[in-house]
């Protein structure tokens, strides 16, 4: 019998603004101070996102903003058999 290899995570890439590329890019292709750097800089005004993705600064987001946990819980409890004794609003 062979043992399968275990499956290793790829090596992130580098951080894009780091110089020389010292830390590995977790954040939108940048490392955590260099992503704190610019979020501070958007905060402040003295930058935009769109900005800083077109300098080629920082990566674009992945993807959009993350679900709500109360409405998908709300809507696990909407699906599920609804309790007789419970009167919902508007009904």
């Amino acid at each position: 019998m062979t043992r399968k290899k275990p499956r290793r995570k790829p090596k992130p890439a580098p951080c894009l603004t780091c110089k020389p590329p010292k830390r590995p890019a977790r954040w939108r292709g940048l490392c955590l101070a260099c992503y704190r750097s610019a979020r501070r800089l958007i905060e402040a005004g003295q930058a935009t996102e769109a900005q800083l993705i077109a300098d080629g600064l920082m990566l674009p987001a992945a993807r959009g903003p993350r679900p709500s946990d109360f409405r998908h819980r709300l809507e696990q409890i909407e699906r599920s058999d609804p309790d007789p004794n419970i009167q919902r609003a508007g009904a």
